[in-house]
């Protein structure tokens, strides 16, 4: 008898364009009532005004976006949502759209009555049997997991208690309240940058080398004018990148171009999966970010068609006040491998809360997402003869796609020809780490945990929510950030006292300590009477090829703020060592536990890897 078995359960994310809104081109194979949006609507509405209502209701499955299959079509983003209301013209949304979508495209009701009814896009494929690969967005595995805590529904019962005769002290009835959705990832092995940057900011993304194809070059401003939104997988790239982008010659390699937007602060690239009609393309993942072109206030941004050349890519995380929010997708197929007994959530609108990241010896470097607050879940769950008699659709279903082990994309190394998703990275190990305090290298770190707190908080709006059975957070907003980082340091020698002669090498027995550093707390060159410290400058690096941050395959962390400001500056300090206990607990040669207070870091990835979520 087949049973679901937690090793054989896959999970995957991926970037929201706005809280809540899960990324997925779908279809579906029949539609019934069609309308069009009445304006346009950007991604993470909850709700649409449309031409007319007709016959949509509470409960129906609508498609937003032109068809995928039309006539000359594929050109726009199209995605399915539930109808949760009806206002007038106006109808709410199970969950908020991933895409923008523009004045007039097309909202078809979808009649097909099961899940077997949607349609993966792309529906149909070239000789290439990679494509299908590209036909998903929410695919990223953010690293090599032993357990996860999902975040399935929670739901708060209140007991009232009334007057009457039968009662006997008890409850006289149990309300239902709010849902939560809550869940973590525990301490899984790093294989590339991917999931560094959802609890700190936004990733840009620069080549090393900038080489183009033969006229693959066009600058973007009001002639050509462009406006690609950010979670948009379908694109028009115009008449000149469209000429010279390939993509798919049907030969099983991955020959498809890559696309560097240069767009300053927002530099990313992207990966052409196929060209859908003329103009348009359709992407390897979503846009990280916005791209709009106009001739006021003279926004431009270049695209560059890269060549075939072997090349590395620089990833620098930097601090936002806004993160983004996640989508994450559970999918778990039977033992006896029978599709049509999957059991698969997606869950929507996720922060991560609290995250860690941590090595020690004889290990490998590893992230916890340690908590995680979802919106809501949508799952493939159709139906139960206990509820509408077996024939209305389960509250929280919605029809989602399949994303198997052949369509989830593994931490890459980089991407090649012959491979289209990269051969998987290898894990970043302790021998390949440097870490240095107070500008001084130290090879004698036994561990070190950095963790960062955004400090979440679930909001829960009056009629926000969208139904009697949404009763999910409205959002999810950070409040103050906060880091921390803890190591447990070897003194490998001992040293004279009197010393004042600076370390080179904490090994080298100079004048420099940790203990010195403690007492000095970060207030350098002041004597007694300083009262506004720098701090102390910090830098973690894992180096996979052994040069250090000089190489091409490192991740990088340190504090972001400018070294030797000695007066006080507003949001510029480094990190502070809170304590450095020596503790005589039988550990010999002897250790310090350093716990330390940060004010901000930045991550510097460097890969071979161009495709980032």
């Amino acid at each position: 008898m087949a049973v679901y078995r937690s090793d054989q359960a896959l999970v995957t994310f991926a970037a929201e364009a706005a809280m809540g809104g899960y990324p997925e081109l779908i279809d579906a194979t029949a539609h019934g009532n069609t309308t069009t949006l009445s304006g346009a609507h950007a991604a993470g509405s909850r709700s649409l005004l449309l031409a007319s209502v007709s016959t949509i209701a509470v409960g129906d499955f609508i498609r937003i976006g032109h068809e995928v299959a039309a006539s000359g079509g594929g050109k726009y983003n199209s995605e399915i949502r539930r109808i949760t209301g009806v206002d007038g013209n106006r109808v709410y949304l199970d969950s908020p759209t991933g895409f923008q979508h523009g004045t007039a495209e097309d909202v078809d009701e979808v009649t097909t009555a099961t899940n077997a009814g949607i349609v993966a896009y792309p529906a149909v494929h070239t000789a290439d049997t990679t494509s299908l690969i590209y036909g998903h967005a929410i695919k990223f595995v953010p690293g090599i997991y032993e357990s996860v805590d999902v975040p399935d529904m929670e739901t708060t019962f209140t007991p009232t208690y009334a007057l009457g005769s039968t009662a006997k002290r008890n409850a006289t009835f149990m309300y239902k309240g709010e849902q939560a959705f809550n869940g973590s990832i525990p301490a899984f092995t790093v294989l590339n940058g991917w999931p560094l940057r959802f609890p700190i900011g936004k990733l840009t993304t620069a080549p090393t080398d900038t080489t183009e194809v033969s006229s693959g070059t066009v600058v973007f401003d009001d002639s050509p004018q462009t406006s690609w939104y950010k979670g948009d997988m379908i694109i028009d790239v115009g008449a000149t990148l469209y000429a010279a982008l390939q993509v798919d010659t049907g030969n099983n390699d991955n020959d498809r171009n890559l696309m560097y937007i240069n767009h300053s602060g927002s530099q990313e690239v992207v990966q052409v999966a196929e060209k859908v009609a003329a103009n348009f393309v359709r992407l390897s993942h979503p846009l990280r970010f916005e791209h709009i072109s106009e001739a006021s206030p003279g926004v431009t941004f270049t695209c560059i068609v890269l060549n075939t050349a072997a090349r590395t890519y620089v990833h620098t995380i930097a601090e936002t006040s806004d993160l983004d929010s996640i989508a994450m997708n559970v999918h778990m197929r039977d033992s006896g491998e029978t599709a049509a007994n999957d059991f698969d959530r997606r869950f929507y609108g996720g922060r991560i809360g609290t995250a860690v990241i941590a090595g020690e010896e004889t290990g490998r470097l590893t992230m916890s997402w340690d908590s995680m607050q979802f919106m809501g879940m949508n799952h493939n769950q159709q139906f139960d003869i206990n509820f509408g008699s077996g024939s209305v659709h389960l509250p929280r279903y919605n029809m989602m796609q399949t994303i198997s082990d052949t369509e989830a994309w593994i931490p890459p190394v980089g991407v090649t020809s012959a491979v289209p998703l990269g051969t998987a990275g290898e894990p970043y190990l302790f021998s390949q780490g440097q870490i240095t305090l107070f500008g001084i290298p130290i090879a004698t770190i036994r561990s070190f945990a950095l963790t960062i707190n955004n400090s979440p908080e679930a909001r829960y709006y009056i009629g926000g929510q969208g139904g009697g059975r949404n009763r999910g957070p409205y959002e999810i907003v950070n409040q103050r950030r906060d880091y921390s980082l803890t190591m447990t340091a070897v003194e490998p020698i001992s040293r004279a006292s009197a010393a004042t002669v600076q370390s080179v090498m904490y090994e080298d027995g100079l004048g420099s300590s940790i203990f010195k550093e403690l007492l000095m707390e970060g207030d350098k060159d002041n004597g007694l009477i300083g009262t506004s410290p720098e701090g102390l400058a910090f830098e973690i690096i894992m180096s996979r090829d052994g040069l250090g941050d000089a190489g091409t395959d490192y991740i990088k962390i340190e504090p972001d703020y400018a070294s030797g400001t000695l007066g006080y500056s507003l949001s510029n300090q480094g990190m502070f060592i809170q304590s450095a206990k020596y503790n005589l607990d039988g550990s010999n040669p002897i250790q310090a536990d350093l716990d330390i207070l940060l004010r901000s870091i930045k991550i510097t990835v460097a890969d071979s890897n161009p495709i980032y979520p």
